[in-house]
C-alpha cells in the first residue's frame, strides 16, 4: 500500500543516505584527512625548548580522539621539544564553522555541538555532578550552578571568549552522575583539549590562538583520519551528525546550506528531474538535524533502487547500512531468526518523527527498496513553541510514541516480507 508517497516529509537522519552516497561518489573512499603540526619559519629547538611558534593545521577530521592527540603529542616530544617559547597557533584554513550544527531543540543536546576545522571527541565534554567538575578538567571550561526556568534544560550556555567557555548548571532539574555537554567553539575547545593533554604528558604549551592562514615550514607531527569509507560507515552506524556535516564539508567547504544545494543539483543531474520528483525535496544540511530536510517516500525509494543498480562505487552502497537484528540503528528491531538480516536500512528520528529507509529482502528472495516516514505533525508543531512545562511534557511523552511507531513500522515490514 502506498499512502502519501508523494507528500514531502521530514527526513531527519535518513538524510545521511543522500549525504553518504554523495560523499562516496565525490571523494576517494580510501582518502584520509590529515591533522598536521608545523614549526613557524626560522623556528629552532634549543635545550628542549622550541624558540618559535607551534602551528596546528587541522583539515576538518570529524573523528579525532584523545588517543589521536596523544599520538601527535608524543611525535612532537620525539623531536626533543618539551616547551614552546612562542605562540601555540591553530590555522582555520578557510573551513566553515558554526556554534551549533542546528538551531533545533534544546541547546544542551550533545549530538548538536559546534563544528569547524578542528574537532576533538565530537566536540563534547562531560560534567561530573558529584564533584561539580568538568571532565577533562581544563581551565578553559567553567560551569556554575544557577536556577533556570527552562524545563528539560540541564545546562545553559552563558558565554565564551578565547580563554573560557562558561555554562550554567540548572539546579531545578534532576541530573545524572555524569552528563555530556556540547561545546560552542570546536576549534578553541579542541586546541585547549590538546593543551590539557600535552601538559599532562610533559609538553608545556601556552594558550592557543586561532588565525585564518599562517606561514609555516617544518612538519613535525601528523595524524591521519580513518579513511573516508570508514567514516561513512561509522556516521551511518551511530547516526553521527558531526561526521555527516564534516564529510559534506570535505566535498564542499562552504556552509551546509550551500553544500546541500550543490548536493541536490548533483542528484538532479544523475537522476533526472521528472521521474524523481526533486521539486518536493529540500536539503539544508548533511545530518538531518533539522525540520527542513524533506523529501517524498517515492523519491527516496527510487533513488535507493537506482543506487543499488549503480556501478559508480567500488563497494555496493547496501553494505554501508545497518542490518536488522544485527547492527547499527536496527540491531534490536526485526531481530527474530526469520527477520534478522532481512532489512538493510538507515533510521531517522527526531521528537515525533520516526523514519526508516533502505532495502528489504522478501520471502521470495527478491530485494526491494523502501521508505517509511512517520510524523506526528501536531505534536511536532507544539514542540516548536517557546519552551515550557507543557512543551517539556510533550517531549517526555515522545519515548512511548516512538516505540509504538517502531512497532507499526516493523509490522508493515514483517507483512511485506511474508507477502512478497
Amino acid at each position: 500500500s502506498h499512502s502519501n508517497e508523494k507528500n514531502p516529509m521530514v527526513l531527519a537522519s535518513v538524510s545521511k543516505i543522500y549525504t553518504s552516497y554523495y560523499v562516496l561518489n565525490k571523494l576517494s573512499p580510501t582518502q584520509t584527512i590529515k591533522t598536521q603540526i608545523f614549526m613557524s619559519k626560522n623556528a629552532r629547538i634549543e635545550n628542549q625548548v622550541l624558540i618559535g611558534d607551534l602551528i596546528v593545521v587541522p583539515n576538518g577530521n570529524p573523528f579525532i580522539t584523545s588517543q589521536n592527540l596523544l599520538d601527535l603529542i608524543y611525535q612532537i616530544k620525539s623531536k626533543g621539544i618539551q616547551e614552546i617559547k612562542g605562540n601555540f597557533l591553530i590555522s582555520t584554513n578557510n573551513y566553515w564553522s558554526t556554534e551549533r550544527l542546528s538551531s533545533l531543540g534544546l541547546e544542551d543536546q550533545p549530538d548538536n555541538p559546534s563544528m569547524g576545522p578542528f574537532n576533538v571527541e565530537f566536540n563534547r565534554f562531560s560534567f561530573d555532578n558529584k564533584h561539580n567538575l568538568p571532565i577533562p578538567q581544563m581551565p578553559y571550561l567553567a560551569i556554575r550552578p544557577k536556577k533556570i526556568n527552562e524545563p528539560g534544560l540541564h545546562y545553559k550556555f552563558n558565554n565564551m571568549n578565547n580563554k573560557k567557555e562558561t555554562w550554567f548548571y540548572n539546579i531545578t532539574e534532576n541530573h545524572k552522575h555524569r552528563e555530556d555537554i556540547p561545546t560552542r567553539n570546536s576549534t578553541i575547545f579542541s586546541a585547549n583539549y590538546f593543551k590539557y593533554l600535552a601538559n599532562l604528558h610533559g609538553l608545556k604549551l601556552p594558550s592557543p590562538q586561532v588565525q585564518k592562514s599562517l606561514e609555516y615550514s617544518n612538519l613535525i607531527a601528523e595524524q591521519e583520519s580513518l579513511p573516508i569509507y570508514r567514516l561513512v560507515e561509522l556516521g551511518i552506524e551511530y547516526s553521527n551528525n558531526l561526521i555527516a556535516e564534516m564529510l559534506l564539508q570535505q566535498v564542499d567547504p562552504s556552509s551546509p546550506l550551500e553544500a546541500s544545494k550543490n548536493m541536490i543539483n548533483w542528484y538532479k543531474e544523475v537522476y533526472p528531474q521528472d521521474k524523481f520528483l526533486w521539486k518536493s525535496t529540500n536539503l539544508i544540511n548533511g545530518s538531518g538535524l533539522t525540520l527542513n530536510n524533506k523529501t517524498t517516500a517515492q523519491n527516496l525509494s527510487l533513488v535507493l533502487a537506482n543506487i543499488y543498480k549503480s556501478k559508480t562505487l567500488k563497494r555496493n552502497f547496501i553494505s554501508y547500512l545497518s542490518i536488522s537484528g544485527h547492527s547499527g540503528g536496527i540491531r534490536r528491531r526485526l531481530n527474530s531468526p526469520n527477520h534478522s538480516f532481512q532489512v538493510y536500512a538507515k533510521t531517522g528520528s527526531l521528537y515525533y518523527v520516526n523514519n526508516l529507509a533502505g532495502y528489504i529482502r522478501a520471502k521470495s528472495g527478491k530485494l526491494y527498496s523502501f521508505s517509511i516516514f512517520t510524523t506526528d505533525t501536531k505534536k511536532r508543531k507544539l514542540l516548536n513553541q517557546k519552551n515550557s512545562k507543557i512543551v517539556d511534557d510533550i517531549r517526555n511523552k515522545s519515548k512511548s510514541w516512538y516505540s509504538s511507531s517502531n512497532m507499526k513500522i516493523d509490522s508493515i515490514l514483517v507483512q511485506f516480507i511474508k507477502n512478497h
